[in-house]
């Protein structure tokens, strides 16, 4: 309302808009800053409804797999929801985490995670703790990066250049007729001037103290750095929701790469900052020309789902071990605890 006195949320929102323009500079938005208008935004009543709702759906998750009766909502859409409760969780707090202990939420977060394990009134599957906290941890190694980056120990295309999405995934190139090779777990990041950056990560660097964020100056190595505007098109699938393959112009040295993402969430992150990525005609070789001048620019890589003939062999491996019925619903790839990162094993869920 006209001279309410300004509390309400479209006030806020306005006050948060101009804080953000007023702090903006050539070398981007200071990090406590966004931390401070976050929380401006994000009432800390929000943060502990998000962590209830993350404790409420791992609960029901575990009880859904461990109950073999037919319930009125699967289990499958279940561990969708709680998939996306931690995403929302550990955004927050890697939103908050610049903003000093006045802001940062993470010792809240974690002491309501160790409270429902203690008082055992709800089932907290130490496997989903462990998937927030390597999300948090993920986060972590992106400030790291984008330090770096200002520090100029990683050389971009621009100054100004900024990490927007970021994952951690297996990340390898495709020959000719031939299978994948040479994954390496990598740091995959977009950054705000539409780049791919991919960076070699030893595992053990995420997630540790300040001597691995240390380490990390030194060890982490770049793959590769090209610009979104090169890809021809995106392999992806509904049913296999970690991948997601790459294919670039013919003028790459490496044509055809894929990425396999530790998480879902992840990469439909990266999917979705795809569609945004502004596409120049004039940078394909196959930008056709109409009435004697180029096709305007156009937004968002084009996405092709994977082919039938990939299906029929994940098909047929499912069947050696269930039988002639069975049709594969979906694709996850996992790495057992501990094991060394040489690459992840694929299983299947069937019906």
């Amino acid at each position: 309302s006209e001279g309410g006195g300004g509390g309400g949320p479209r006030q806020l929102a306005l006050a948060a808009g101009a804080e953000l323009r007023a702090s903006s500079s050539t070398h981007g938005m200071d990090e406590v800053k966004r931390a401070e208008i976050l929380s401006t935004l994000l009432p800390r009543t929000l943060v502990r409804a998000l962590v209830h709702a993350l404790l409420y759906g791992m609960h029901h998750e575990a009880v859904a797999y461990s109950d073999k009766r037919e319930s009125d909502v699967s289990a499958r859409r279940i561990s969708s929801l709680v998939d996306r409760s931690i995403s929302a969780v550990g955004s927050v707090m890697d939103g908050f985490g610049a903003g000093g202990e006045d802001v940062e939420c993470d010792y809240d977060v974690c002491e309501a995670l160790s409270q429902a394990m203690s008082n055992r009134v709800q089932v907290v599957p130490r496997a989903r703790v462990a998937q927030l906290m390597q999300e948090r941890a993920t986060d972590k190694l992106r400030t790291e990066v984008q330090a770096m980056l200002d520090e100029g120990l990683l050389e971009l295309s621009h100054p100004t250049e900024r990490i927007t999405t970021v994952a951690c995934a297996w990340f390898g190139s495709v020959h000719d007729r031939a299978v994948m090779m040479d994954l390496q777990f990598s740091f995959v990041a977009l950054t705000s001037r539409e780049n791919l950056l991919v960076l070699r990560l030893p595992e053990d660097l995420r997630g540790g103290g300040p001597e691995a964020r240390e380490r990390a100056r030194e060890e982490l190595l770049v793959r590769s750095l090209r610009p979104l505007r090169r890809l021809r098109h995106v392999v992806v699938s509904s049913r296999i929701k970690q991948f997601m393959g790459l294919w670039w112009d013919t003028s790459a040295s490496e044509p055809r790469e894929v990425a396999i993402f530790e998480t879902g969430a992840r990469c439909r992150a990266f999917q979705k900052a795809l569609r945004r990525v502004q596409m120049r005609q004039s940078d394909s070789s196959q930008a056709p020309e109409v009435g004697g001048s180029q096709q305007p620019s156009r937004r968002g890589v084009p996405f092709m789902g994977v082919r039938s003939e990939v299906w029929d062999v994940l098909e047929a491996s499912a069947r050696k071990d269930h039988g002639p019925e069975a049709a594969v619903l979906g694709v996850a790839f996992v790495r057992r605890s501990g094991a060394p990162a040489t690459g992840p094993k694929w299983g299947c869920g069937t019906g």
